[in-house]
C-alpha cells in the first residue's frame, strides 16, 4: 500500500545489483487496487450505508454483495506487494551497508505524515460540530500511533477506518527491522518463524484485546506471500506465468467472496481465499517487461503513486459526496440512478487523492528526501 515501485526486472534479471530497479507494472497494479477498494467501499456506502435520499433510489445490481465485498480483495493484493518491495529494498541491509534501524524510520518516515494528516481532516468535523464522540484520549492516541483499538461499534479500526491495514503494514515493518537485526543475511528465517510464531501464540492464548484479536489474525501471512515472490525473483528471476493464472485467481477470490456471504468459509481464512490469489496476480505483475509509453501509460504509473493517498481520503470524499452532493441532485431528479453515483464519486475520490499525493504527500516525501541527501553530504 506504502511501497515504492518502478521500472521492471528486463528478461531474467535478478534482484541483485545494487542499482535500483523500479518495476511500473506494479505500480499499475497499486492503481487497480487502489480504485478496487474504492469501489468497495462506494458500493458499501450506497446500499448498506445509504441514508436518504440516497436509499430511496433504485438498488443497483452493481451491489450484490459477492462483488461488493469481492473488491475489498484490493487490500490483500497491496499487502503481498508490500511485501515484496521489503525484499526488493532490503539489498543494503542485507549487506551491512546500512544499519537496521534505518530501514524502520524510512517506513515510519513514508507512513506516519500523510496518515496523520488524513486523520486530522477526519476528526476536524465532528470537532467542529462539538461532536466528541469517539474522541477519548485512548482512542486518538492509539490512533495516531497505529496501535490496535476498538472503535465504538467493537471492531478493530483507529479513528480513520482504512488505518487498520497501516496498523499491519508496521507490524509488518517491525518484523522486517527486527529479522534483519538478528539474523541480517538469513533474515527470512526469523521473519517467517517470528510472524507465524506469534500469530500461533495469538490463537493459543485466545486474547480478547484489541492487540490479541490483531496478532490472531492470519492475513499478516499475505506479506510472505509477497516476501516469498522477492526470495524467488532473487534466485530464479522473473517467474513464468500464463495470464489464465491470473484469471483464475479473479475467479477464485470472487468465488470466495460468494462462499463467505453465504457463510461456507470463514473470514479467518481470507489470508488463503484472497491472499493466495493475490500473490498469483502479484508474481504475474511483476513478470511483466512493462515500460509506461504515451499519456495513458504514463497516467497508469502516476495513479500507482498516488495510490497510497488514493487509499487515505477515499472513504471520507465518499460519503462526503453522498450526503452534501447526491441530495440536492436527487431532490431535483438530476440523480435518478445509483450507477451515475458511482462513477461520479470514483472520479472524486481519485480526483482527490491525486491532489492529495501532489500537496501532501509528495512533498513530504521530497522534503525527507532531501534531509537525508544533506545528511550525507555532511557526513561525507
Amino acid at each position: 500500500m506504502v511501497a515504492e515501485a518502478g521500472r521492471p526486472l528486463p528478461g531474467n534479471e535478478r534482484m541483485t545489483s545494487p542499482q535500483p530497479m523500479k518495476f511500473h507494472s506494479l505500480q499499475i497494479l497499486r492503481a487497480v487496487a487502489a480504485i478496487v477498494v474504492v469501489w468497495h467501499h462506494i458500493l458499501r456506502a450506497y446500499s448498506i450505508h445509504a441514508t436518504a435520499p440516497m436509499a430511496t433510489l433504485p438498488p443497483t445490481p452493481l451491489a450484490v454483495a459477492w462483488l461488493r465485498e469481492g473488491l475489498a480483495a484490493g487490500v490483500d493484493i497491496f499487502f503481498v506487494i508490500s511485501g515484496f518491495i521489503m525484499v526488493y529494498v532490503a539489498g543494503p541491509y542485507v549487506r551491512g551497508t546500512k544499519p537496521p534501524h534505518d530501514f524502520l524510520i524510512r517506513r515510519i518516515e513514508r507512513v506516519y505524515p500523510p496518515y496523520w494528516i488524513a486523520t486530522l481532516i477526519v476528526i476536524a468535523g465532528p470537532l467542529l460540530k462539538g461532536a466528541t464522540g469517539d474522541l477519548t484520549l485512548d482512542r486518538v492516541v492509539r490512533s495516531f500511533l497505529l496501535v490496535p483499538g476498538f472503535n465504538a461499534e467493537g471492531l478493530v479500526q483507529p479513528l480513520l477506518g482504512v488505518g487498520w491495514t497501516l496498523s499491519y503494514e508496521m507490524y509488518f515493518y517491525l518484523s522486517f527491522c527486527a529479522a534483519l537485526t538478528l539474523l541480517r543475511t538469513r533474515y527470512w528465517l526469523p521473519l517467517t518463524a517470528g510472524i507465524v510464531g506469534i500469530w500461533a501464540a495469538a490463537i493459543v492464548i485466545g486474547n480478547g484485546s484489541a492487540i490479541g484479536r490483531f496478532l490472531a489474525d492470519p492475513i499478516v501471512f499475505e506479506f510472505l506471500f509477497g516476501c516469498a515472490i522477492g526470495w524467488y525473483l532473487q534466485r530464479r528471476g522473473r517467474p513464468r506465468m500464463p495470464f489464465v493464472a491470473v484469471a483464475v485467481a479473479v475467479a477464485v477470490m470472487f468465488g470466495a467472496s460468494h462462499l463467505h456471504e453465504t457463510g461456507a468459509i470463514a473470514p479467518i481464512w481470507r489470508c488463503l481465499y484472497w491472499g493466495l490469489p493475490a500473490a498469483v496476480i502479484v508474481a504475474y505483475t511483476v513478470s511483466l517487461p512493462f515500460e509506461p509509453t504515451g499519456p495513458v501509460g504514463r497516467f497508469a504509473v502516476l495513479l500507482g503513486d498516488a495510490s497510497f493517498s488514493i487509499y487515505l481520503v477515499h472513504v471520507t470524499i465518499v460519503y462526503v459526496v453522498m450526503g452534501r452532493v447526491y441530495p440536492p441532485l436527487i431532490e431535483r431528479g438530476l440523480l435518478t440512478r445509483i450507477e451515475p453515483a458511482i462513477l461520479l464519486s470514483t472520479l472524486a475520490a481519485i480526483a482527490a487523492g491525486v491532489a492529495f499525493h501532489f500537496a501532501i504527500e509528495r512533498p513530504i516525501n521530497q522534503w525527507r528526501h532531501r534531509q537525508r541527501s544533506g545528511a550525507g553530504r555532511r557526513a561525507g
